[in-house]
């Protein structure tokens, strides 16, 4: 199953419409692949989604959550913060929450003999 999301009924048109298309269904079929489209839920309410579990598996002597955020969802992390819904739930366990600026982390591939030789040692200490 491949899930594709789609922003608005406009663009779900466009793709169903080459998901028709000859080709594809020949594709699709040859691999074994069946299609859904989907309208993902905004970043707001994917925050508040994230916030409320943290808020709700939190154990009970927990009585601050401080939120790590990137930049770039800042402004969503902060609507969803302030929601009702977040906002009852910590009420509701006496925890108070703030989001926290993160930079974006960067992802290192190295190989086994990279590490054993050393590289990433010496890669991350440029880095510093």
């Amino acid at each position: 199953m491949a899930r594709i999301p789609v922003a608005d009924e406009p663009n779900l048109a466009v793709f169903q419409q080459a998901l028709r298309a000859a080709d594809v269904q020949r594709m699709l079929i040859q691999k074994g692949v069946r299609v859904e489209f989907y309208f993902p839920e905004s970043p707001v309410e994917q925050a508040k989604k994230a916030m409320l579990q943290v808020i709700r598996s939190a154990s009970a002597e927990i009585q601050e959550i401080v939120f790590p955020v990137i930049a770039q969802d800042y402004a969503d992390a902060q609507l969803a913060l302030a929601s009702l819904e977040v906002q009852a739930a910590l009420s509701r366990r006496g925890i108070t929450a703030s989001l926290q600026r993160e930079s974006q982390k960067e992802i290192v591939v190295v190989s086994i003999d990279q590490v054993i030789s050393g590289e990433l040692d010496s890669y991350l200490r440029e880095r510093e």
